[in-house]
């Protein structure tokens, strides 16, 4: 328990599990890794509200520093209040059979390639914000209630063998609070068969030299480089073949990005990889917290802060590439951000550092997908030029060699993200002196991206 001893009470709880953690306060706002934050929920009496359902609006990133700096918390998280606001949607019918829910979850046969789900809003539909489909973990589909919805739901998606003969579904509905409803979870298995060998789509982009040169950086260009090269190198034997887009200095811009994306979109079947890697700023925009968003800083932003018309304007916004990754048909996809802040923008990161980590973690877990960044702190994303490279990239080149490997001779996406979690803070302590904590979140399954031969 963390005790209020002004207030003289309980402002919030500490849980352990093994190296598992949760820090959740009484107001309903939590911390903490995600197994933890799976095996948790709110209770009052028979109503139960999991923890998860909640993360869009509550996670909230060092909360424990400020519950022992006894900042004041909001009300009482109220369990039943928030119980009745929640959306409940169901199943109606699944490629036009009728949906039995209940039935141990047995899969539902299906040879098509194409099928559709219906899904109708059973309650509360004036707070649904946005229907959401996952298959296999990933967000494939999203219905957003922007003038009213209507009571049944059609979605169109393709089944793949990615991950097996079984496709694994949930579907949720977000409300206007931020809450999500009841998963419905179903099973369907794919009976026909993916002929062609998987694709790896890798998409780099390197800014050093930004159209406001206080802006500049040194190594971002050779990191984005460096780091394609090394995938190209350590996936082999794993795909039929790699696809390559380039961007670097004055050709990152905000269209540049996109078309080139809706390129990858076009062409991007469900058993591909795509990989998507950024070297150069990301900030927080100043709006108020509500409408705060995270953005990629191509080339041709000329003024960091101050200036949010200017951020959405050749920005990349953390809800546009939300709305990138759902249109990517590749079921596996990892989003890896070196974002970071010049000396240019000292006097304004302090503030952003939570808000930057939150906003991210929001963004993996709403698409589903895998997201490793620098610096999800209060800290700058440090290059050393003792590495000719960021420490982070450094760190993430190392571990594709074979470092991050368990010793069955692939890398997967999840042993990488262990190897920099580890590596980064060591090697950002011997060079500088002060230890540099990256950042991962994988809501996706887990894959292998290279192997060592």
């Amino acid at each position: 328990y963390i005790y209020n001893a002004e207030k003289k009470g309980i402002s919030g709880y500490i849980h352990l599990y093994n190296d598992d953690w949760a820090v959740v306060s009484a107001d309903g706002r939590m911390d903490g890794s995600l197994p933890a934050i799976k095996n948790l929920s709110w209770s009052e009496g028979l109503i139960k509200i999991p923890l998860e359902n909640t993360f869009d609006a509550n996670f909230t990133p060092r909360l424990l520093n400020q519950l022992i700096s006894e900042e004041a918390t909001k009300s009482e998280f109220k369990v039943e209040q928030a119980a009745k606001e929640i959306p409940v949607i169901k199943i109606l019918s699944i490629d036009g059979k009728p949906f039995i829910a209940n039935t141990g979850n047995a899969p539902i046969r299906s040879a098509k390639k194409l099928i559709s789900i219906k899904i109708a809003i059973d309650k509360n539909q004036h707070q649904v914000d946005e229907i959401r489909l996952y298959q296999n973990s990933k967000l494939v589909n999203t219905i957003e209630n922007k003038n009213g919805l209507p009571p049944d739901l059609i979605f169109q998606v393709n089944l793949t063998d990615a991950f097996g003969q079984e496709n694994y579904f949930y579907a949720t509905a977000k409300s206007k609070q931020g809450f999500d409803s009841e998963k419905i979870n179903f099973i369907v298995a794919y009976d026909g068969k993916t002929d062609e060998k998987a694709v790896l789509y890798l998409f780099t982009i390197g800014v050093n030299e930004y159209r406001n040169p206080k802006y500049n950086l040194n190594f971002a260009v050779a990191d984005a480089t460096g780091f394609e090269e090394q995938v190209k190198k350590s996936s082999q034997g794993l795909f039929d073949k790699v696809v390559v887009t380039s961007l670097r200095n004055s050709k990152v811009t905000k269209a540049s990005i996109i078309t080139a994306i809706k390129e990858v979109q076009a062409k991007a079947k469900e058993q591909d990889l795509f990989i998507f890697y950024y070297a150069g700023h990301g900030v927080m925009s100043e709006s108020t917290n509500a409408q705060s968003q995270f953005y990629l800083i191509p080339h041709d932003v000329t003024q960091l802060y101050g200036r949010d018309d200017l951020l959405s304007g050749k920005g990349i916004s953390a809800g546009e590439l939300k709305d990138l990754s759902k249109n990517i048909n590749a079921q596996k996809q990892v989003f890896i951000l070196d974002a970071c802040q010049s000396s240019g923008a000292l006097e304004s990161v302090a503030v952003r550092g939570a808000a930057e980590e939150k906003a991210l973690a929001q963004l993996a877990r709403s698409t589903g997908t895998f997201w490793i960044t620098a610096t999800g702190t209060q800290q700058f994303a440090t290059e050393f030029a003792e590495l000719g490279h960021g420490v982070f990239t450094y760190s993430l080149i190392e571990g594709l060699t074979g470092k991050a490997d368990n010793g069955d001779k692939r890398i997967t996406i999840k042993e990488l993200s262990l190897y920099i979690e580890n590596r980064v803070p060591e090697l950002s302590e011997k060079y500088k002196g002060t230890p540099q904590f990256p950042s991962g979140y994988s809501f996706g399954n887990d894959f292998p991206i290279g192997i060592i031969k």
